[in-house]
């Protein structure tokens, strides 16, 4: 598990975080946009993923996968070894792991939006989520439009901006996070099963434009 330790969040807009790209190790190995690779052979030849997968590659059918650490691969003992690309051998079509550690049902959905332009030919998107919604759910209250991890992490991210609006949000976010009582109005409360409604009701409408 030490690659993994090893592999750290990006802050993005929108998104709040995901893999860091770019990363390069014995076991674990993302693109330019923090999507794992599923073999060698693309990791020497392709910066882009997504964009080479379902533009150059035409010919074959193309699926995504979506979904947090079990999707990507945690604990996988290389890139060969996770779901997509198991399953891409067996099938010789091509799996693109569009998966992400930590990430909940909703930051799955802002995450395939944010591609959304690049997303062409594909056959289905295969979702493999849930678990860290319902872990969520579980250990934390959970506020509109729904609980994220390293929600203390981000706060200490923006620790090295000195804008004063910048230090007003961060100011905000604290108080949330430290559930005080006149921010804990700002949202209504929301249900686990609130979440997975909204989540695959998104779905649903993206598989008819798709």
């Amino acid at each position: 598990m030490n690659d993994y330790n090893k592999l750290s969040l990006s802050w993005l807009p929108n998104l709040m975080f995901f893999n860091q790209p770019n990363f390069r190790s014995k076991t674990v190995n993302t693109d330019s946009y923090g999507f794992r690779y599923n073999n060698s052979t693309d990791l020497n030849t392709v910066k882009d993923l997504l964009f080479f997968k379902l533009n150059q590659e035409k010919d074959k059918n193309n699926y995504l996968i979506l979904g947090g650490s079990t999707s990507f691969g945690v604990g996988a003992t290389s890139d060969k070894n996770t779901i997509s690309s198991l399953i891409e051998k067996k099938t010789n079509f091509n799996f693109i792991n569009c998966a992400g550690r930590a990430l909940n049902g909703f930051q799955e959905i802002i995450l395939l939006l944010s591609h959304l332009h690049n997303i062409k030919n594909i056959s289905k998107i295969i979702i493999f989520s849930g678990i860290n919604d319902f872990y969520l759910n579980k250990n934390f209250s959970n506020s509109f439009p729904g609980n994220i991890f390293q929600n203390k992490d981000f706060i200490e991210s923006t620790k090295n901006f000195n804008l004063n609006t910048l230090d007003r949000i961060k100011k905000n976010i604290k108080n949330i996070a430290r559930n005080n009582h006149i921010d804990k109005s700002l949202f209504p409360k929301i249900k686990l099963e609130e979440i997975i409604k909204r989540n695959f009701s998104i779905y649903h409408l993206l598989s008819k434009s798709l």
